[in-house]
């Protein structure tokens, strides 16, 4: 199969449904895996192929296009141009229970930075740090995405998991990341039982910010205004884990009433450059729904 046009980006093993709330078990899915998505569809095209190993069936897709939207951030808007990105996923299933997913994407792409950042730049370039205001720039960066899922469905226990990587190099504006979530399930009569566990760590590349001189702002208020900013724009290492215990019952024909407790946690490693002391916030987010497909 060929298809063309708008098309959905296959970051996830529920990423063609992600939209439909009735087709999983959660509310909202794992937000710390799935609010990754760092665009939700492409203009392009891709192939689809069908085949079988043994017992196993398999999907096999290739996908090629790129992407032009703007992004609403803290510091402004910011206008993004993926001008180049490819990717194939390989999916396998056992006698529908079991499935194995594996994605690796890779792009190239310009974002088109809020004035804010843009003057920071500016201001680097000026004082001899072309490098660094290089490395926080976002001009044609090479990035790579991989991922690997498994689900397993016994009629009565369910179990989904999933871990994502994404990676860009000699870029400190955009941090790395990866992500893990893993749910179990436990399905009586018309209600499906279920825990979650949602991981997510951020991790910024200093490197480049560190190769700013460390001054006093006494003895040089420009330079170390700069340093902090520059350590400002990079932001600090977190780590974040959700902890959700929830029910889903389907007590109509296409309807399903949902009951969720969330217990989150967020962890900010302090850095003295960027005035980050560090924190430790935790909370609880209790949550209903109704979902309902026709």
């Amino acid at each position: 199969m060929v298809r063309g046009g708008q098309l959905k980006t296959p970051f996830f093993m529920s990423s063609d449904y992600l939209d439909v709330g009735y087709a999983y078990p959660w509310i909202r899915p794992p937000v710390q895996t799935y609010s990754d998505v760092r665009f939700d569809a492409f203009q392009g095209i891709d192939t689809v192929f069908n085949h079988t190993v043994g017992d196993w069936e398999g999907t096999l897709q290739f996908y090629f296009g790129r992407l032009q939207d703007k992004l609403e951030t803290p510091r402004g808007p910011i206008r993004r141009d993926i001008d180049t990105m490819i990717g194939a996923t390989w999916s396998m299933t056992y006698n529908y229970m079991l499935t194995l997913r594996g994605i690796f994407h890779t792009a190239r792409f310009t974002s088109y930075l809020p004035d804010e950042v843009n003057n920071l730049l500016t201001g680097l370039t000026n004082a001899g740090y072309g490098d660094v205001a290089e490395g926080l720039a976002i001009n044609n960066e090479a990035a790579n995405y991989m991922g690997f899922g498994a689900s397993l469905d016994l009629s009565e226990w369910l179990l989904t998991s999933e871990y994502t990587r994404f990676d860009i190099d000699q870029q400190a504006l955009i941090s790395d990341d990866h992500t893990f979530f893993m749910t179990l399930g436990y399905r009586s009569g018309r209600v499906l039982y279920h825990i979650t566990y949602d991981y997510k760590k951020i991790k910024p590349d200093y490197t480049i910010g560190d190769s700013i001189p460390t001054v006093s702002p006494i003895t040089d208020p420009t330079l170390s205004g700069l340093r902090r900013g520059a350590y400002s724009a990079i932001g600090s290492e977190t780590q974040t884990s959700d902890y959700t215990i929830g029910a889903r019952i389907d007590f109509a024909t296409n309807t399903a009433f949902k009951v969720e407790l969330t217990q989150f946690n967020v962890k900010t490693k302090p850095h003295q450059y960027n005035g980050t002391a560090g924190s430790h916030l935790n909370g609880l987010l209790l949550s209903t729904a109704i979902d309902v497909v026709f």
